[in-house]
């Protein structure tokens, strides 16, 4: 059976590094909950989420989308920066979510701005080919 990482082509020996083997136990930390809060919404025992926040229990991919829901984050995010360098902080999603939100014509003025500022230029959308129809002979 493959594992999580193995899956979404992350190395195993860097996932169960003892330093910081996934973002589990600083997003429970930065919303103040306790293992025993985890536990309880994730619908399993605190000594598995002790677990799995020491590595000492593999994240699979059926944990990271159940822990997913508890943190109100992406599967990914439960990821180290290390092994998902697509990662967001908070700063970063609060800007993505700022720009979602703006109006139209205030995005296209974000946009314009973050191209001035930091070259950024998003990549242009090609539309859809048109699908062909077929008639029937």
């Amino acid at each position: 059976m493959l594992q999580s990482a193995q899956i979404l082509h992350f190395p195993m020996a860097k996932l169960q590094s003892k330093r910081s083997p996934n973002r589990m136990r600083q997003l429970r930390l930065d919303r103040g909950m306790t293992q025993e809060q985890v536990a309880l919404e994730a619908g399993c025992a605190i000594s598995t989420i002790n677990m799995m926040e020491r590595g000492e229990r593999t994240l699979s991919l059926e944990w990271m989308q159940r822990l997913a829901k508890v943190f109100n984050v992406a599967p990914s995010e439960l990821l180290t920066a290390e092994n998902n360098p697509n990662v967001l902080d908070d700063e970063e999603r609060a800007l993505i979510e700022a720009l979602r939100a703006a109006p139209e014509a205030n995005r296209a003025a974000l946009l314009g701005a973050a191209e001035h500022l930091i070259g950024y230029k998003p990549e242009p959308v090609e539309p859809p080919l048109p699908r062909s129809r077929k008639s029937a002979a």
